[in-house]
């Protein structure tokens, strides 16, 4: 995988190349705004600069779309007042001086207790995560019981929970579910677990 850079006219972009055994060419655009381009090796320098002039129309609006969500989701700071997603609804975040770092989900906030100053942006950010992963394990593992009832398995495949950057989840051959740890975030629950 090489960094190389695209310009065209005003336009420039950083982008991923990977050559693969292939026959055509695949432009992704993640979340993240990585660029990756996929070409076959037989693919020469002229032909992937003419394919990426072809293509920076949809590029930039990709670009565009991911941006959006960007400014949403990676600037928190984490102070009392932001909102947060918790099973595809956004909260309030609350926070309160504390002899013991916890959270607690009441009356339509999410409550974060601190031991800390309530600006230490860093170690609000670790208790709050730390409240995700846990009610991920919690809800992911009620849910998965109880969507399991519905399949007629001989089996149960281990449910594993963990970041994805591509995908909401997938079901390995060796009887492995794994789920993206971010869909506690957006997924609405029709049952909300009471704290």
């Amino acid at each position: 995988m090489k960094l190389k850079t695209f310009n065209y006219g005003k336009f420039s972009y950083e982008y991923y190349l990977v050559f693969q055994n292939r026959k055509t060419l695949a432009l992704t655009v993640q979340p993240n705004l990585k660029i990756i381009l996929k070409c076959p090796f037989s693919y020469c320098e002229h032909k992937i600069e003419k394919f990426l002039k072809r293509k920076w129309v949809w590029l930039e609006k990709q670009l565009h779309y991911f941006s959006k969500f960007q400014k949403k989701y990676y600037q928190k700071e984490f102070v009392s007042g932001e909102s947060f997603l918790y099973l595809g609804r956004q909260y309030k975040l609350l926070l309160k001086q504390s002899k013991i770092d916890h959270v607690k989900f009441t009356k339509g906030l999410i409550n974060l207790f601190t031991t800390e100053s309530f600006s230490n942006s860093k170690h609000n950010k670790r208790i709050l995560e730390k409240w995700y992963a846990d009610k991920t394990q919690t809800v992911f593992k009620e849910r998965y019981e109880e969507v399991m009832k519905k399949f007629d398995y001989d089996f149960t495949p281990e449910l594993v929970t963990r970041k994805m950057n591509k995908r909401w989840g997938s079901f390995l051959s060796n009887k492995k579910i794994i789920l993206n740890s971010l869909l506690l975030l957006m997924l609405l629950l029709l049952l909300i677990i009471d704290e």
